[in-house]
Formats: C-alpha cells, sequence, structure tokens
C-alpha cells in the first residue's frame, strides 16, 4: 500500500503546489514510483506549472467521456499526475449521486504507488481538513509573514482538536536563511505544543531563489535539474526528512490506500460551528 503525504497550507500564496511537486520529484529520483493527485477540486494547477497538458481531468471521469485510467498524466520525471480540472463548478458543488459516482470510478485505479502527494487546498475548510486526516503525514507549508505563521498554526490546531492528528510536519518556505527558517518553525512548534498538544516536526526550511519564479514562468516547475537549484535543494532536504518520519516505527500507518483519498475528495462540505482562536 502507498503512504498517503498531504501537502497543505492554512492559507495560499505560501509555496503549497511547489512543495509538492518538487518534493514529489526528490521520491521520483530515489527510485519511487509517484503519483500526485490535486486535491483543490475545481481550482487545480499542479499540471499547469509543471507544463503538462492532461489527457482529462476527474469532470471528464464524472462526465462520462474517460475512465479513471484514462486521465493518468506521466510528466518527463516520470511523476504521475492527477488533474482535477480549473473553474470547474461542477466539482467544487457535486451533488451526493455524483459523490458517490466519482468515488466508484477512482476506486478502481490500483494502488500501484509507493508514495501519493496530494496537493490540498489551501485554508481550513472540511474538505482540507478531510485531506490531511487521511494521510500517513500531513505537511504544511508556511512563510515567515506573521499573517502566514498565524494561519498555520490555526490549521495545525484544527486537526488536533478535530481529527485527533497530534504530529505535523512543518516547512518554512521564502526564508532568507535557514537560521530563519528554524526561528519560525521553533515559534509554530513551541505555541502548538502549548495550545492543542501537537507535536511539529521542523522538515526543512526553503530559501528564496529567483530561479524558481523563473521556472513558474516558464511552466517548467518539477523539470530534471530543478532539485539543483538552491530551493531545489531546500525541498530535496525536506522530503528526506519527512521519509525518515513516515519509517519511525512510532508514526502510525494511517491511510487505507487511494480509495481513503477518493472518499475524502468527494464527501460533502459540512458546516462547522466557529472554534475560539
Amino acid at each position: 500500500m502507498g503512504r498517503i503525504i498531504a501537502i497543505t497550507s492554512g492559507k495560499g500564496g505560501v509555496g503549497k503546489t511547489m512543495s509538492t511537486i518538487n518534493m514529489a520529484l526528490a521520491c521520483v529520483k530515489a527510485g519511487s514510483r509517484v503519483l500526485i493527485v490535486d486535491g483543490d477540486l475545481g481550482l487545480s494547477n499542479v499540471d499547469v506549472v509543471m507544463g503538462l497538458e492532461p489527457k482529462g481531468t476527474l469532470k471528464d471521469v464524472l462526465d462520462g467521456r474517460l475512465q479513471i485510467g484514462d486521465i493518468v498524466t506521466r510528466s518527463a520525471p516520470g511523476i504521475d499526475v492527477i488533474s482535477s480540472g480549473s473553474g470547474v463548478a461542477q466539482l467544487a458543488n457535486m451533488t451526493p449521486l455524483s459523490r458517490s459516482f466519482l468515488v466508484h470510478e477512482l476506486s478502481r485505479l490500483p494502488d500501484t504507488y509507493d508514495y501519493v502527494f496530494v496537493d490540498t487546498g489551501a485554508g481550513i475548510s472540511d474538505s482540507v481538513l478531510t485531506l490531511n486526516s487521511v494521510s500517513d503525514i500531513f505537511v504544511v507549508v508556511t512563510t515567515p509573514e506573521p499573517h502566514a505563521i498565524t494561519d498555520a498554526y490555526a490549521l495545525i490546531k484544527l486537526m488536533a482538536e478535530e481529527h485527533d492528528r497530534y504530529d505535523a510536519a512543518l516547512v518554512v518556505n521564502q526564508v532568507l536563511t535557514h537560521e530563519e527558517g528554524r526561528r519560525v518553525a521553533a515559534k509554530v512548534a513551541e505555541v502548538a505544543k502549548m495550545y492543542c498538544g501537537s507535536t511539529v516536526h521542523h522538515v526543512g526550511s526553503v530559501v528564496t531563489d529567483h530561479s524558481l519564479i523563473r521556472a513558474i514562468l516558464a511552466r517548467n516547475v518539477g523539470s530534471e535539474n530543478a532539485l539543483s537549484s538552491l530551493c531545489g535543494q531546500g525541498w530535496g532536504q525536506a522530503w528526506c526528512q519527512i521519509l525518515q518520519l513516515l519509517n519511525n516505527s512510532e508514526m502510525p500507518i494511517r491511510s487505507r490506500g487511494l480509495n481513503s483519498v477518493w472518499a475524502a475528495m468527494s464527501s460533502p462540505i459540512e458546516g462547522r460551528q466557529n472554534l475560539d482562536p
């Protein structure tokens, strides 16, 4: 059974998708079979920044035009990608019947991967929290900005209070120095331990690298030489630390294969009472 890694964030714009792609690339370079599932239904962008032309999306499966195996797109480095489609209201607002059909179709894709990276939406919606809850490990991405740190903590807090997940990995992106990343991580870990009893594992920091901006504009993120860049090295080191956590005997296997991801992606969004900050 493949291990499920959810890459998530409290707010958008912190580099969650970039982290997903580059850590998946590091995983492939180590010889593993890897799948990226774009878990942001209706607002998919993994294929866009990687410069892929998807064979189809989950909308095509939902409409009956394609089967699930037909929409798996292989990137040049060897990463398989499933896109959920961008700007698709039908996916963002599925009926119960559509959800049931989509879960059935997605369950037909066999567990043939060593690792499945799920690029969740940003924020603390029920769909994001549910995807994190069915993963073997959820990785929170933040930047040093105060509002990003606050939202990252809010996500970690809700995962503890609503899903009893008291272990989180943390990547601090867009730092000027690794020392800055360590300070941010230490602050988040201290507050999380004090107020919700969570253990935050700082798996790495990614230094700001202008070559990444050029790669994004060229739709060339996740290319063969990406890991040799300054930011690519940071994500590669982060993946090594995540792998150590996954191989830790004290870290339980929580996922139930891809079926659990499909069910979480297709579950109805339910209301939730506001929590005190």
